[in-house]
């Protein structure tokens, strides 16, 4: 078929794969054939896709630093000052041990800030913390390394959970990266009150799908 009939290809694919579930593997096989299709567009026409999109908006973006912590917890000051000297204003950091164990998690933040306090320091949680009253718990104890955003600290689906912790923390709390289509998203931002949305355009339904997302 044409790929240049981006729209009408997407909810085509999207209706047809109805049996197939509207999370997970179809979606995201979805995401990768549209951002394909505008590739395809932006290559036919000579122009980015920024340009296929309306246009350019502004003339530069801020980007952060995201990496693993060492399990070593003092190995991270090494790595902090690697990613800042690079020209990182904001770092993030999340994954391996980080998330299960209260103590080692403090130990992280604390290598991490004694490369200074002069930049942003986010951290992502990926969901470990679970419950409620245990994130809002773990946000006050790190809350003097001036986090700039706690991320995924609840499972997406937990609206209440989300919605009361943003409720109770003064720190901004972000989510919804595994989430697909503008539906969920819907649900998600009408129900969580989320200070930062997060899809992941490789998921979320590509390049099309996150348009919608971004219209909410």
């Amino acid at each position: 078929e044409d790929p240049l009939d981006i729209a009408r290809l997407w909810r085509k694919m999207f209706d047809e794969s109805s049996y197939l579930g509207r999370r997970g593997a179809g979606i995201h096989a979805i995401s990768a054939i549209d951002i394909a299709l505008w590739d395809i567009a932006s290559q036919k026409y000579g122009v980015p896709i920024h340009q296929l999109l309306g246009g350019k908006v502004r003339d530069a973006l801020p980007a952060y630093g995201t990496f693993i912590p060492d399990d070593d917890p003092a190995a991270n000051r090494a790595i902090t000052e690697r990613l800042l000297a690079k020209g990182f204003s904001l770092l993030k950091v999340g994954g391996a041990k980080f998330g299960l164990e209260p103590d080692h998690d403090e130990a992280v933040l604390s290598a991490i800030r004694g490369a200074g306090d002069d930049f942003g320091l986010a951290v992502d949680l990926v969901y470990r913390w679970r419950k409620f009253r245990y994130a809002q718990g773990q946000i006050e104890r790190f809350a003097h390394h001036d986090l700039a955003w706690v991320e995924e600290p609840l499972p997406s689906d937990d609206h209440e959970g989300l919605r009361r912790l943003s409720d109770a923390v003064s720190v901004p709390i972000s989510g919804g990266e595994p989430l697909t289509t503008h539906a969920e998203f819907r649900e998600f931002v009408r129900n969580t009150r989320p200070d930062i949305v997060q899809p992941d355009i490789t998921r979320a339904g590509g390049i099309t799908e996150t348009l919608r997302v971004a219209e909410l």
